[in-house]
C-alpha cells in the first residue's frame, strides 16, 4: 500500500516523519507519474528542489534522493534534466569538510544514474550529458580528496564512457593519482581503494586520440623496467655475478625503457640507510606497489585489443623470485644478522607479490598460461625452505602466507589441466601441503624443551626444588596435551582442501601421501559433522572426499564405507553404495509346456493339410471348388510344379518322422537359470534334446527344484562314410552326423 499524491506533495511541504516510506511510495508511483496532472508535477517538481537548496544538511540528502527517483520517469528527466544535473552540480562544487559524507556519496550516485538512464539517448545526451559533463569531472577530480573510494570509480566509468570529453582532464587526473601511489603509505591502503587508484591508471589509455594501444603497450614496457631497476638495488647486497642468467636478463629488461622519450610514470626516490636497517622494507614497498599496478594493466578490459607480453612478464617474476639468498650469497660487507635478516624478509616479501600477480593472471588468461606451465612451476618450487635437501617444518610455519600463495599459485595451474603427466613434479606440492595439515603441537614441544634445563651453579637441594617446581607447571601439558594444540587458520585450510581437490582427480600421488591425505580428510570430516546438529558437514569438505572417493589410487582399502556413512545424504554415495540395476527378465511358469503342446498341434494339422493338398481330397467341398491355390498350381509350369511337390514331400517326411511328446511329470523347477539350453545323445535312432528353463517366478525359487524338457526327436539318420555302425568316442569322424533342422518351438521368455 502506498501514499497517493496529494498526501505526497502535503508531506513534501516540511521534512516527513517517514521519509523512507515517502520515498518508497513515490518509487512505486514512478511510472504512472506521466498520468499525473501538470500541476501536481510541478508542485512535486519545485518542493523537491527546494529540499535540495536547504542548507540543512538532512533536508539536503532527502531532497537528492527525491531527484534520483523521480529521474527514474522518461518525461520528468527529458524536462527537468538540466535543472536537476544543475543543482547537483553546485553541491559538488560547494561540498566541504563541514558537511557529512553521505552528501557527497549521495550526490555521485544520483548523478551516476542519471547519467546511465541517458547513455544511448542521442537526444538527452546532447541536451543534457555534454554540456554539463566537464563540469562534473572538474569538481569530481577537485574533491577527489574527501572520499577517493567513491570518486574514483565514478571518474573511470566517465573516462570509458566519455573518452573524448575526459581528454583535457587526462592529466590532471594522473598527477592525482600519482600523488597516491608515492605516497609512502599507499601499501597499507585499503584492498579496495588501491585497486580503483590502479584502475584509473591503467585505465588512461582510452583517452588517446590516436593509437591508444599502443600507448598502453609503451606503459606496461616502462613499468617492467621500472621493476628491474628497483630490483638491481639488491645487487649492493647480493652477488649478482654468481647467476650469469640473472644479470643478463635484468640488463635486458632495464633498456626496455630506452624508446621512451617522456616517462609515462613518475615515482619519487628511494633513501636507503644501512645505518638503519628498516629502510630497505622500501625497496619491497616500491616493487609491491609497481607490481599490483602491473596487474592492474594485464587485467583491466579495455575496449581496443592489445598485445600482452605474457612471456616477458613470467620471466620477469622467475627473475624476481631468483633474487634469492639460496642462490646469490651475501656481499662481504653485508656481515650484520640484523641486516641479513631484514634483506631475508624483503625478498619474502617480493615473493609473495610475484605470486599473487601470477594468481591474477592465471585466472585472467587461463589457457595462455599453459605453453609456460612447466617454467612457472619450476621457479615457484625454488620457493621453499629446505634443509637438508628436505622441507623444514619450522620455516614452513613462519612463512605460512607464502606456502599458501605457493599452493593457490600451483592450484591456478593444475586446474587448467585435465591430467598432469608427471606427479613427480608436484611431489614437493603435496608435502608441502602435508605439513600445513598436521597437527600443530609444537607449543608442548617447545615447553619441555625450554623445561628441560636446570641450573649447574645451585647445589643438589637447589636442582630438586628447581624441578619439583617445572612438574607443577607442566602437569597440564602431560595429561591435557590436546588442549595446547594450534588450530590450522581457515584460510589456510581452504587453500589446501582447494589444493586437494584439484590434485587428486589429475596427478598420480604415491600411496603414503594418498593415506595422509585420507586420514586428514576422515578427522576433518568426523570433527564438521560433529559440530553440527543434522550431523552435516561443509560444502568445501564435503566435495573433497567425494572426489577422493571417485578418484581411488593404488590403496588397498576404499574410502567409500566410511565416506558414505558420514555423508548419508549424497546422492552419489548412495548410489555407489548401493546400485541400482533393472530387473531381470522372468519366465512364467508352465511357459515351455504351452509352446510345446501348440507346436505339436500344429505340426500335426499341417501335416493332414499336405496330405489331402497331396491327393487332391478337400473334405467338405466338391471337387470343382478347390481352393485358390489349387489352380495357380495347375497354371505353373511342369518344371516349377515338380519343383515344388519334391519340396512338399521332403518336408512331410521329416514331420512324419518327429515325434514329439511332453509328460507333466517330467518337469522340475529350477532356480536362475537365464535361457534353454539344448542337448543331445548319441543315438543315431533317436535323438533326445534336453531344454533347461532358465527364469523362475516366485514360487519357483521357493521349491529350488530344476524344470527340464526332455523332447525325443525319431529321425533316420544315416552316418556318412562310415563302415560301421558302431562308433567309438575318440574316433573323429563320429561328429560327422547330419541333423535336420527341427523347429521345436519358440524359446522366448515373454509371456
Amino acid at each position: 500500500m502506498s501514499l497517493s499524491m496529494d498526501i505526497i506533495i502535503k508531506e513534501l511541504e516540511d521534512v516527513p516523519d517517514t521519509s523512507i516510506f515517502l520515498l518508497e511510495s513515490l518509487h512505486k508511483q514512478s511510472l504512472f507519474l506521466s498520468e499525473v496532472s501538470k500541476s501536481n508535477i510541478q508542485h512535486l517538481i519545485s518542493r523537491t528542489l527546494k529540499l535540495v537548496r536547504h542548507h540543512d544538511a538532512y533536508r539536503k540528502w532527502f531532497g537528492i534522493n527525491l531527484i534520483k527517483v523521480l529521474a527514474s520517469n522518461y518525461v520528468i528527466l527529458a524536462n527537468e534534466g538540466k535543472t536537476f544535473i544543475k543543482e547537483l552540480v553546485k553541491i559538488l562544487e560547494s561540498f566541504s569538510t563541514s558537511w557529512p559524507s553521505n552528501i557527497l556519496s549521495s550526490t555521485i550516485d544520483c548523478i551516476e544514474y542519471i547519467f546511465e538512464r541517458i547513455r544511448g539517448k542521442p537526444t538527452l545526451t546532447r541536451e543534457i550529458v555534454t554540456p554539463n559533463l566537464p563540469s562534473v569531472i572538474s569538481s569530481l577530480i577537485d574533491k577527489m580528496v574527501y572520499n577517493p573510494t567513491i570518486i574514483i570509480p565514478s571518474l573511470t566509468l566517465l573516462m570509458k564512457n566519455h573518452p573524448t570529453t575526459f581528454r583535457p582532464f587526462g592529466n590532471k587526473l594522473r598527477s592525482k593519482l600519482m600523488g597516491f601511489l608515492n605516497r609512502d603509505a599507499f601499501t597499507s591502503f585499503p584492498e579496495n581503494l588501491k585497486s580503483h587508484i590502479c584502475t584509473a591508471i591503467a585505465s588512461l589509455p582510452v583517452i588517446e586520440k590516436n593509437e591508444p594501444e599502443a600507448k598502453w603497450f609503451l606503459d606496461t614496457a616502462y613499468l617492467v623496467s621500472e621493476i628491474t631497476e628497483v630490483l638491481i638495488l639488491y645487487d649492493q647486497f647480493l652477488n649478482f655475478n654468481q647467476d650469469s642468467n640473472l644479470s643478463d636478463n635484468l640488463k635486458r629488461f632495464a633498456a626496455m625503457n630506452q624508446n621512451t622519450n617522456e616517462a609515462p610514470f613518475e615515482f619519487s626516490g628511494l633513501k636507503i640507510d644501512l645505518g638503519n636497517p628498516a629502510t630497505i622494507y622500501k625497496i619491497s614497498d616500491r616493487l609491491e606497489t609497481l607490481l599490483f599496478l602491473l596487474k592492474h594493466f594485464l587485467t583491466t578490459e579495455t575496449p581496443f585489443s592489445v598485445r600482452v607480453p605474457l612471456g616477458k612478464i613470467i620471466l620477469l617474476c622467475e627473475n624476481i623470485c631468483s633474487v634469492n639468498p639460496r642462490f646469490t650469497t651475501f656481499r662481504k660487507d653485508v656481515f650484520s644478522d640484523e641486516l641479513r635478516n631484514v634483506i631475508s624478509g624483503s625478498i619474502v616479501r617480493n615473493q609473495k607479490n610475484v605470486l599473487k600477480l601470477l594468481v591474477d593472471i592465471t585466472n585472467c588468461y587461463q589457457g595462455f598460461i599453459l605453453p609456460h606451465s612447466r617454467s612457472t612451476i619450476a621457479f615457484i618450487e625454488t620457493l621453499f625452505p629446505l634443509r637438508n635437501k628436505k622441507i623444514s617444518y619450522r620455516d614452513v610455519l613462519l612463512n605460512e602466507s607464502l606456502m599458501c600463495l605457493i599452493l593457490e599459485s600451483v592450484s591456478g595451474i593444475l586446474c587448467l589441466t585435465s591430467e598432469f603427466s608427471s606427479g613427480e613434479d608436484i611431489s614437493r606440492f603435496i608435502e608441502l601441503a602435508i605439513l600445513l595439515i598436521e597437527p600443530r603441537d609444537s607449543i608442548s614441544s617447545n615447553s619441555h624443551s625450554n623445561s628441560s634445563g636446570t641450573n649447574t651453579n645451585g647445589g643438589k637441594k637447589q636442582k630438586g626444588s628447581r624441578k619439583k617446581d617445572n612438574s607443577s607447571t607442566l602437569s597440564d601439558l602431560l595429561s591435557h596435551q590436546q588442549l595446547f594444540s594450534e588450530n590450522m587458520p581457515s584460510s589456510t585450510s581452504s587453500v589446501v582442501r582447494n589444493f586437494f581437490r584439484i590434485i587428486i582427480p589429475r596427478v598420480e600421488i604415491n600411496l603414503t601421501q594418498k593415506n595422509k591425505i585420507a586420514k586428514y580428510l576422515m578427522a576433518e570430516a568426523v570433527l564438521s559433522s560433529n559440530k553440527q546438529k543434522d550431523k552435516r558437514i561443509d560444502r568445501e569438505l564435503e566435495e573433497l572426499l567425494v572426489t577422493a572417493c571417485l578418484n581411488p589410487g593404488k590403496e588397498n582399502t576404499s574410502l567409500t564405507p566410511i565416506v558414505a556413512n558420514i555423508i548419508r545424504h549424497n546422492n552419489c554415495l548412495n548410489l555407489l553404495m548401493n546400485p541400482r540395476l533393472p530387473p531381470l527378465p522372468q519366465i512364467v511358469k508352465g511357459q515351455i509346456l504351452n509352446e510345446a503342446i501348440d507346436y505339436e498341434k500344429s505340426n500335426s494339422d499341417v501335416s493332414e493339410d499336405e496330405n489331402m493338398e497331396e491327393h487332391g481330397e478337400y473334405p467338405g467341398i466338391e471337387s470343382h471348388e478347390k481352393p485358390d491355390n489349387a489352380f495357380d498350381n495347375a497354371d505353373e509350369p511342369d518344371v516349377k510344379r515338380q519343383k515344388i511337390e519334391s519340396d512338399t514331400n521332403h518336408e512331410t517326411s521329416i514331420s512324419n518322422n518327429v515325434d514329439i511328446y511332453s509328460q507333466k511329470d517330467q518337469y522340475s523347477i529350477k532356480n536362475n537359470v537365464a535361457e534353454p539350453v539344448a542337448t543331445a545323445s548319441t543315438d543315431y535312432t533317436k535323438k533326445t534334446f534336453s531344454f533347461t528353463e532358465t527364469g523362475s517366478t516366485a514360487d519357483d525359487s521357493k521349491n529350488g527344484s530344476e524344470l527340464e524338457k526332455h523332447v525325443p526327436v525319431s529321425t533316420k539318420v544315416e552316418p556318412v562314410s562310415q563302415p560301421n555302425s558302431n562308433l567309438e568316442e575318440d574316433d573323429p569322424s563320429s561328429s560327422d552326423i547330419e541333423i535336420p533342422d527341427i523347429d521345436v518351438g519358440s524359446d522366448s521368455d515373454e509371456e
